[in-house]
């Protein structure tokens, strides 16, 4: 019987049982940090659907552009084929920023809530005004044939 006891002892009391052990129980953990690895996967990508949901009702990203002149004009372009000369009108347009632009407006924020998920959206009142000078065509281009 004594020599049961000590090759029990001798087996447990052995580095390579401790390092199986600890394998073992390092395993046995792993389980449940996987769940919760698994977990937060799920909710990050609902957290995402949810938010395109959202953006899709809401209208999504805005971009906020300024007012611009467009000028159509046409230029006389010349080539060659060969020895032939070959011209033609080519329209174009020019595009002119105004000198002066101010913006005013009123933002307003909002918190939607979606099952366990917050999400922020935005509105915007603005209101632009802009003072334009006479478009100089000359720094467009220098030949230019007409502008309508």
């Amino acid at each position: 019987m004594e020599s049961i006891a000590v090759a029990v002892r001798r087996v447990f009391g052995s580095p390579g049982f401790k390092f199986f052990l600890i394998c073992g129980l390092v395993l046995l953990l792993a389980i449940p940090l996987l769940l919760v690895w698994a977990l937060i996967e799920e909710r990050e990508n609902r957290a995402e659907g949810v938010q395109r949901d959202v953006a899709r009702e809401w209208g999504g990203a805005q971009a906020i552009t300024g007012p611009v002149v467009i000028v159509p004009y046409t230029v006389l372009r010349v080539t060659t084929q060969g020895d032939k000369r070959i011209e033609e009108l080519v329209e174009k347009r020019a595009v002119f920023l105004p000198q002066t632009l101010n913006v005013n407006g009123k933002a307003a924020t909002k918190v939607l809530h979606r099952s366990i998920y917050d999400i922020a959206v935005y509105t915007a009142a603005l209101d632009f005004e802009g003072k334009f000078d006479m478009p100089d065509m000359s720094e467009v281009e220098t030949e230019v044939q007409s502008v309508r």
